[in-house]
């Protein structure tokens, strides 16, 4: 698959995820019967049940898979143009249902309670995303221009010669983009210079390959430039309340008071400290993850859009205009960035880690949600630290055990296995957005156990399977 179709069906799937929130947003105000039968006759034939809404994204979704697969068979003929022309078939199509969706939503209900129009929602998106376009290809003329390219470093040792610095592109646009759209305060300012600290760090760390202790350091400090902007997890929601105990698990009971320069503060200890390993875990997590072209850069995209749709939840205009941004920002990379790249997101996955991590907590600590999204990542690192550790090698010294890597030695091209993490993560989200309280953390714990079981048979031969397999039966 191209670039610019990759972009088109990366598009599309936002489309749903846009329609199934502005639904799901709007349906508890809703009257009893809304309009959607417009084949049929006017009067109450043209009526429905708002439940049925949902088909809208329904059928999204089922045409968005019938174009990818009629593109692919087309693809795989040699019908490029063919196969391009279900691309945009796809677009058009799903962004006739989004826009059918807002218009019956914001026609009898309360439309999507913004202070602002859906339109004036796109502008952010738009912003980052062509800051983003313009950009990256200047900073790869510039680094090609410079020699600041990738070469051999641990254990990678066949690179090509790409220029390695996505975090400059990533934060400039976004931090652009914020400025323009949000007024600078406390919690802002925070974000943008612990963002600002790992680019720059980051961007050193692309051209010279820094030790693991100083980007560990740099992790920690731009966690708690978080921490003293005010941005924090003051609490974690109990998900098995409804059986008799508290809604929240508060974190930021224990407090230790100090001055600086004659302003108080307060030191959360248990809240400061959850955030801390928070923030650091997905800082590295989304890093590691980005071992082939455009899969960090994608799995963002999708967590900014469960973000985005959280914050239509919850009514949190500010964080809506960030993860708008950030999904630009991010596509406009992709185009750039996906198989065969020429760019590589280098150490701004970093960046990445650290901005999707901060979103989850802006927009209401929802952190179960973020760990349902990356709970393919997650569960990734958690394997190859611990493989690591039974070895007795160093935890960050890198290799090739992560998943996109074991699929590739099964024969998988980069593409595919792109898209198919594209693929779990992007249904991981959906699950997440729609699940609540334990059925969330039902969902979390089935993915984890099935992964760990899959990565017990993953790697194994056919003939060590059945070996296995008769020895369990014998046993």
């Amino acid at each position: 698959m191209s670039k610019t179709p990759a972009v088109i069906f990366a598009g599309s799937f936002f489309l749903i995820l846009i329609a199934a929130f502005t639904v799901y947003s709007g349906l508890s105000s809703l009257p009893p019967e809304v309009p959607l039968w417009y084949t049929r006759e006017w009067g109450t034939l043209r009526l429905s049940a708002p439940k049925n809404l949902y088909l809208i994204p329904s059928l999204g979704f089922a045409v968005l898979a019938i174009n990818f697969l009629i593109y692919w068979a087309l693809l795989r003929k040699r019908e490029g143009t063919a196969a391009q022309v279900f691309a945009l078939l796809s677009l058009a199509s799903l962004s006739l249902l989004t826009l059918s969706a807002l218009r019956i939503v914001n026609l009898v209900g309360p439309g999507l309670r913004f202070s602002t129009s859906a339109l004036n929602l796109l502008h952010p998106f738009l912003v980052g995303l062509l800051f983003s376009l313009c950009l990256t290809p200047l900073l790869i003329k510039l680094g090609k221009r410079l020699r600041l390219i990738d070469r051999p470093h641990g254990p990678y040792v066949d690179v090509r010669p790409l220029v390695r610095l996505g975090g400059v592109v990533i934060f400039l646009s976004f931090a652009i983009s914020t400025l323009i759209f949000l007024p600078l305060n406390k919690n802002l300012t925070a974000l943008l210079l612990g963002g600002l600290l790992l680019t720059v760090v980051g961007a050193i760390d692309d051209v010279f390959n820094l030790s693991p202790l100083a980007l560990g350091i740099t992790h920690v400090l731009a966690t708690l430039t978080l921490v003293l902007g005010g941005l924090g997890i003051s609490f974690v929601t109990n998900p098995l309340s409804f059986l008799g105990g508290p809604k929240f698990f508060q974190l930021d009971i224990w407090q230790i008071p100090f001055e600086i320069k004659g302003l108080t503060y307060h030191l959360t200890v248990l809240a400061d400290l959850f955030t801390l390993v928070w923030v650091f875990a997905l800082i590295n997590t989304v890093d590691w993850l980005d071992g082939l072209d455009g899969l960090a850069a994608g799995v963002g995209v999708i967590a900014a859009a469960v973000i985005l749709g959280i914050s239509l939840r919850f009514h949190t205009p500010v964080t809506a205009t960030l993860s708008l941004i950030l999904g630009g920002v991010l596509l406009g990379f992709l185009s750039f960035n996906f198989s065969p790249a020429k760019i590589l997101l280098g150490s701004g996955g970093y960046l990445l880690g650290f901005l999707v991590a901060t979103l989850a907590i802006y927009s209401g600590g929802k952190i179960a949600t973020a760990l349902l999204v990356l709970a393919l990542p997650i569960l990734d690192t958690l394997i190859v630290l611990t493989s690591r550790f039974r070895k007795g090698k160093p935890l960050y010294l890198g290799d090739k055990t992560h998943l996109h890597h074991r699929l590739l030695e099964k024969g998988l091209s980069v593409r595919q296995v792109v898209l198919l993490e594209w693929g779990l993560c992007g249904l991981l989200g959906a699950v997440a957005f729609f699940l609540t309280g334990w059925k969330k953390l039902l969902a979390i714990m089935t993915v984890f156990v099935v992964g760990l079981l899959f990565n017990q048979l993953f790697g194994l031969t056919a003939s060590e399977l059945k070996s296995r397999v008769r020895r369990v039966r014998a046993g």
